[in-house]
């Protein structure tokens, strides 16, 4: 699902553009309908400064440009497993649906992000940026350090349905049985008119 490939990308993004220091309430509000939020409740690790995402709402089949700052303040994924759990919601004019539910466990939880990571890498290539300004070959450990990526082209490819409306989407990252961030993005896909429910 265009969703849960959209969430899988930026968690990617997120780790290859790591952000910075150790709270709670960063907020990027320049766009209309994307808004991010980190979610934690107390000071972990990993946190998001700054996030953007391009169209808003998204549209599949096109090119769309994530820029994302954050920190990482102790290194992640260095001889241990990183798991990611993830709430998808849709939202319908009677509230929201839950789509973990629909789709099932393995496409909202992850045992093993670097694992996954891995193999995304076999099939994919490295942006050089990463391996020069952050010597990281988009895979685990991710080190200790402030990360800022620039505006990144990324082609949504599209579906043989139409997907659209408003997704809320919940990633909590764990390493160690550990919380280590959390991180709450709320967007559109083709449209934000809530599905008939």
């Amino acid at each position: 699902m265009a969703a849960t490939t959209l969430v899988l990308l930026v968690t990617y993004s997120l780790f290859l553009l790591h952000v910075s220091t150790q709270r709670l309430e960063f907020q990027f509000r320049n766009q209309t309908n994307f808004n991010f939020t980190n979610c934690n409740r107390s000071a972990v690790p990993f946190y998001v400064t700054s996030l953007e995402l391009h169209p808003d709402p998204v549209q599949l089949g096109e090119l769309i440009v994530l820029g994302a700052a954050f920190v990482i303040e102790k290194d992640i994924g260095d001889n241990s497993r990183v798991e990611v759990e993830l709430n998808l919601r849709l939202k319908t004019s009677k509230g929201y649906t839950e789509l973990c539910e629909i789709l099932g466990a393995d496409k909202c939880h992850y045992n093993d992000l670097c694992e996954k990571l891995k193999t995304l890498m076999k099939r994919n290539t490295c942006p050089d940026f990463m391996k020069e300004k952050y010597h990281n070959n988009c895979s685990c450990p991710f080190l200790k350090g402030e990360y800022n990526i620039g505006r990144v082209p990324l082609f949504l490819p599209g579906l043989p349905f139409q997907l659209r409306g408003a997704f809320d989407i919940t990633v909590n990252l764990q390493e160690k049985g550990t919380h280590i961030g959390c991180i709450n993005l709320q967007f559109c896909i083709t449209n934000c008119k809530p599905l008939s429910g």
